[in-house]
């Protein structure tokens, strides 16, 4: 397909890249070298130059720019020695061109919005062929006339029809695009290709999947973090013991063991689909182990043993926990399966998922007791070899 688009007569850009039933993406491109400079004129030539190096990179199936510079545009040139000569200045001659639309009246047909300026423009044949602007009649000061092409000159040359900023700097996104290669390898590749070529005053960096999937990994762990410390906070006042609180929290990194088995099992990396895979997979394990701590706490208060209470707790809750991970494992099966054109960028988050459900289910409901019935017997124990001592 992208050959015979470029085969096509006109066409000076064809991207062919895969789009499926995902969100769309506010990235550019997998591989977005962004060059940005003080002078928006170095950076026209600069992209030709990483463009060239790019296309040398092996893995990228084809580069663009994201400035069209292939359009041409007519530039009006006076002679301000004959101006002088004849008494005119540039002022007095562009006043008289409508080049840009002259204001030539008013109207307004609503009170509530005020004047609109009614513009003229140039008509045929002077928008097609801008050279004959140069009949066009000038008025001098003495009452004489001297034609257009007399005291000026026409040149084409190459023009822009875009111009982007970021921040206070010109930029311009050098845009590539794979088949299969590996997304860090690319922007590694293409960012050093670019600064080996680049002019002094064009700075480039990477703005395409590979630098966005980093930061946006480490904000969702930042995040993940932040929110185990907030629900430690909450856990050790609730239950009233910090021994409880982090062992209901301690069930979240074993079930994170699962979540990267997942991952090896079905081959995928472990990316920010896998990240949103693991924050699905704690806050489901999270919530059964809460459940289980609190019921147990429960039994405690009405008077069974530490042994009693986690067995009772188990017979009770190992079937809404075992509905709750299957039904979830169930519904992600077909995203995992990619059973659908797109569904291959959202697989490793069901893979993460179904992997530490497996695994965090049984952790949920074995481990999480045996846990708590340790720590009620160490604390015992404790208490009764300081009460021997006293």
């Amino acid at each position: 397909m992208r050959r015979q688009l470029e085969a096509l007569p006109g066409v000076t850009i064809a991207d062919a890249y895969d789009f499926g039933a995902t969100a769309l993406s506010t990235i550019k491109a997998p591989v977005d070298i962004r060059l940005s400079a003080e002078d928006w004129r170095l950076l026209p030539a600069a992209a030709e130059r990483v463009t060239a190096a790019l296309q040398k990179v092996p893995g990228l199936s084809s580069v663009s720019v994201s400035w069209d510079a292939n359009t041409t545009e007519a530039s009006l040139v006076l002679n301000e020695d004959k101006l002088r000569t004849l008494g005119l200045t540039p002022d007095v001659v562009l006043a008289q061109l409508p080049l840009k639309g002259a204001a030539v009246a008013s109207m307004s047909k609503l009170p509530t919005v005020g004047a609109i300026p009614v513009r003229s423009y140039f008509s045929e044949p002077y928008r097609s062929n801008p050279a004959t602007l140069g009949l066009l009649p000038i008025p001098l000061p003495d009452g004489s006339t001297v034609s257009l092409g007399e005291i000026s000159t026409i040149v084409n040359q190459p023009g822009l029809s875009l111009l982007t900023t970021n921040g206070n700097r010109y930029s311009l996104d050098v845009l590539g695009y794979r088949n299969t290669a590996p997304i860090s390898v690319l922007s590694e590749k293409s960012l050093a290709a670019a600064q080996k070529v680049l002019p002094p005053g064009v700075e480039a960096s990477d703005k395409g999947d590979n630098a966005a999937g980093s930061d946006s990994s480490k904000r969702m762990l930042t995040g993940l973090g932040m929110g185990i410390l907030l629900l430690f906070g909450v856990l050790a006042p609730a239950y009233g013991s910090v021994a409880l609180a982090l062992l209901s929290i301690i069930i979240l990194p074993l079930s994170a063991i699962g979540a990267v088995w997942g991952l090896l099992a079905f081959n995928k990396a472990l990316a920010l689909p896998a990240i949103l895979g693991i924050v699905l997979l704690f806050s489901i394990i999270i919530k059964n182990s809460i459940l289980m701590v609190d019921f147990i706490q429960e039994r405690r208060r009405e008077g069974s043993g530490a042994f009693e209470a986690a067995m009772e707790s188990i017979r009770l809750r190992y079937r809404p926990i075992l509905m709750t991970a299957f039904g979830t494992i169930a519904g992600m099966i077909p995203i995992a399966m990619q059973r659908a054109v797109g569904l291959e960028r959202l697989s490793p988050l069901a893979d993460a998922a179904i992997g530490g459900l497996l695994l965090g289910t049984v952790l949920s409901l074995f481990y999480l007791p045996m846990f708590y019935v340790w720590v009620s017997e160490k604390s015992v124990s404790r208490e009764a070899e300081h009460e021997s001592g006293l």
